[in-house]
């Protein structure tokens, strides 16, 4: 049976991919685009492909959740997770691993999220949002201790957009860093004739987390070295008081964050706060009024037409970009609102991914679980108290009221009973049949946060943990004894649903919704099945020669390419150190350094800057000879960003290796 569905897997595979490739490929002028590597193109470029370790580049396009997943768990894979290497003392058996983990990791991070939400255009300017403060912007650079702005000409965004293309419209210029020479914004920007322009939750909600996790990094300050001094209460932004500023900031040199990093990780909050007001009042759908609302104040929907959902669907856009296939579409009969509804389906990743962003937001915002050397919120700042807030306590208090919302909607749409299982799809009206194994873990993974959460009630906690323990009992239950989970199973049945598949970023998801389902439960089989699948991964995916796992259980089938995605990426990271942590198991660790340094011979990222190797002074194309290299360099007629690619064409036959990545 599982063979009926491999084969379904692989035609669904040809089919959707043959047509995706074509439909991208002429829509767009050519002088823009690099062109597609068929098998055919592959095997004539063996010789190139294996010296410079790169792969065919299938897809060159940049999608926001997926590359915004993978940057955020590149960030937590570095100096948090080496942190807990030395508690578990594996910090000399893995030192080797050291730079890729803390410097490599937040390198290609950084890359994708300051060219998406700085430079590329690629969604709705900050300066558009109704709450945009533009005095607020001067009193940013002051607190970071800087006069001008670190790159001229940026343009941030605060709501990104779906997709886009990431080639550059002129030639970028980098400056010079060694001639104090910043880089130029505008020379970076994106051509926003090819970006699709739909805002949906899974892209606010990962953009969000990257967002923060960036901006802790930079305004983080450890409580020991918070110091009183006699002029302490003194505004730090004053002349008066830079001094005592000037003195903070020294006595964390060690961590490296620059005036200028102090300056991004404000302007990051800044665009999360003004995502956070957008998504509170603007971006929630009501069916019965057929429009996007604000979230009411003690929202606990029951589903009736006097009290309907209120939820974020699945894609809104802003009306004057609204287009239809209907021949007989007005467009004067859409609501008279800055957005529209372009997709009513509620998405079960939607909402998880934008709960996980959410919850990564309040606790920043909360004192007593983040330190900050700034007064970001009220009871923030090195300065005892007296230091006027950035923020005031309405952007939290909103983010839990959306938070709570997330949970109780996905609860109400998304919650089957008689299966004991979410479900991926749903209206205000129906639910779907099926979910997704990567679906129910990336819920799971958000539930446990938001029930841990103290602000949360004691009865809807009590109702989240309840509902983690039955989909954990679920996942438990329709576990293939060789370990694996079909890509979607019929809640109903238990059977795999089509798209019928078994792919690894299922497999990974899984893994973590077991792991946060035996953390709730203490049920030991949980921990067993994440364990199971993990050896499954180990025995049917693993290609030792590539330092990759195959992405889809295809192997009986004789297919050999693999299409890699930043959700690849993201979801590995995630699964494998999670695993490590929780089974402290070295060999997970070093299973997941393997795959770290097998996807950076991949080509996922488009090209790189200096901290990667990369010598923008001097004229090589690929000063450090890795087959990544500079943006300019990097394909078309200006180069492309140093950004994940949505996909990528690994050539990895069943048998031997006709083209190797490694030399």
């Amino acid at each position: 049976m599982k063979q009926l569905y491999l084969a379904a897997s692989l035609l669904l595979l040809l089919v959707a991919g043959q047509g995706c490739v074509t439909g991208i490929y002429h829509s767009v002028a050519d002088s823009l685009r690099p062109p597609t590597l068929d098998e055919e193109v592959l095997a004539e470029q063996a010789p190139e492909l294996r010296k410079k370790r790169i792969a065919g580049l299938t897809n060159p396009r940049f999608t926001t959740d997926e590359a915004m997943l993978a940057a955020s768990e590149l960030l937590l894979t570095a100096d948090p997770f080496w942190s807990r290497f030395e508690e578990l003392g594996w910090a000399d058996e893995g030192f080797a691993y050291r730079e890729q983990l803390t410097e490599t990791g937040p390198a290609y991070s950084r890359y994708n999220i300051d060219h998406l939400m700085l430079t590329s255009g690629m969604g709705v300017p900050l300066t558009a949002s109704p709450h945009f403060n533009p005095s607020l912007n001067r009193r940013l650079l002051l607190m970071a201790g800087i006069e001008d702005y670190p790159i001229p000409n940026t343009m941030p965004t605060y709501l990104e957009y779906a997709t886009g293309d990431p080639h550059f419209v002129q030639l970028p210029n980098y400056g010079d860093a060694d001639r104090g020479i910043p880089p130029q914004g505008e020379t970076l920007r994106w051509n926003p004739d090819w970006f699709d322009a739909h805002l949906e939750p899974a892209t606010l909600g990962a953009g969000l987390k990257a967002q923060i996790l960036w901006a802790k990094r930079f305004l983080w300050m450890d409580p020991a070295d918070l110091r009183e001094e006699d002029d302490s209460t003194v505004d730090p932004i004053d002349d008066t008081g830079a001094d005592t500023l000037e003195d903070v900031f020294d006595s964390i040199a060690e961590a490296e964050v620059t005036d200028a990093d102090r300056y991004f990780g404000l302007q990051f909050a800044e665009m999360a706060a003004n995502k956070i007001i957008a998504l509170a009042t603007q971006l929630t759908y009501e069916t019965f009024e057929d429009r996007l609302i604000p979230l009411p104040e003690n929202y606990e929907p029951l589903g009736w037409d006097d009290d309907p959902f209120i939820y974020f669907p699945h894609q809104v856009i802003e009306r004057d970009l609204f287009e239809s296939d209907d021949p007989d579409f007005d467009p004067d009969t859409l609501p008279l609102d800055v957005y529209v509804v372009a997709d009513e389906r509620s998405h079960l990743d939607d909402q998880a991914i934008l709960l996980d962003g959410l919850l990564e937001f309040i606790e920043f915002s909360d004192p007593n679980r983040f330190t900050s050397v700034l007064p970001l919120f009220p009871g923030m700042g090195s300065v005892s108290g007296a230091a006027r807030p950035i923020f005031t306590n309405r952007v939290p208090v909103l983010a839990r009221r959306v938070a709570e919302a997330i949970v109780r909607n996905m609860l109400g749409m998304h919650w089957d009973k008689n299966a004991g299982s979410f479900v991926t799809y749903a209206t205000a009206t129906r639910k779907g049949k099926a979910v997704r194994s990567r679906d129910a873990g990336l819920a799971l993974v958000a539930l446990e946060r938001f029930a841990a959460e103290r602000w949360v009630s004691e009865e809807l906690r009590k109702e989240v943990r309840e509902i983690v323990r039955k989909q954990g009992t679920f996942l438990l239950e329709y576990q293939y004894k060789d370990g694996a989970y079909a890509d979607m199973i019929d809640v109903s049945s238990g059977d795999a649903a089509e798209p019928a598949g078994f792919q690894l970023t299922s497999q990974m998801y899984a893994i973590r919704g077991l792991l946060v389902a035996y953390r709730i439960t203490g049920d030991f089989r949980l921990r067993q099945a994440a364990w199971r699948t993990y050896l499954y991964l180990e025995k049917t995916l693993w290609a030792p020669a590539h330092n990759l796992y195959r992405v889809e259980d295809l192997v009986a089938m004789g297919q050999k390419h693999n299409v890699v995605t930043p959700l690849v990426l993201a979801a590995t990271l995630g699964g494998l150190r999670e695993l490590a942590l929780e089974t402290r198991d070295f060999r997970v660790v070093s299973r997941m350094m393997d795959f770290i340094d097998g996807m950076e011979k991949t080509g996922l990222l488009l090209s790189e800057l200096q901290p990667t190797g990369e010598n923008l002074s001097v004229e090589d194309w690929d000063f450090d000879d890795d087959g990544i290299t500079k943006p300019q360099f990097a394909g078309g007629r200006f180069g492309l960003a140093p950004v994940f690619s949505s996909e990528v064409l690994v050539y990895i036959p069943s048998t031997g290796d006709i083209i190797p990545l490694d030399d």
